[in-house]
């Protein structure tokens, strides 16, 4: 009997540290994939702010050349 209750314990410690890795597991992922977006969007922002660098410098160039149409 008491040797049954040590097995039950023992078990319900090993299922509980099973589920925490598990858990810690998703979490990982979860958190991996929140970290690839982030830095998706930081290097789609920083190209967006080059290309509007580059667009300013265009247009600034062509004003100094005098050029009136710029629709």
């Amino acid at each position: 009997m008491f040797f049954k209750r040590i097995q039950a314990k023992t078990q319900q410690r090993d299922d509980r540290r099973g589920e925490c890795q598990e858990a810690a597991y998703d979490y990982q992922q979860r958190r991996a994939a929140r970290d690839k977006d982030r830095q998706t969007v930081s290097d789609l922002i920083g190209i967006l702010n080059t290309n509007m660098r580059d667009l300013k410098e265009y247009i600034a160039l062509r004003i100094a050349a005098g050029d009136k149409d710029l629709e």
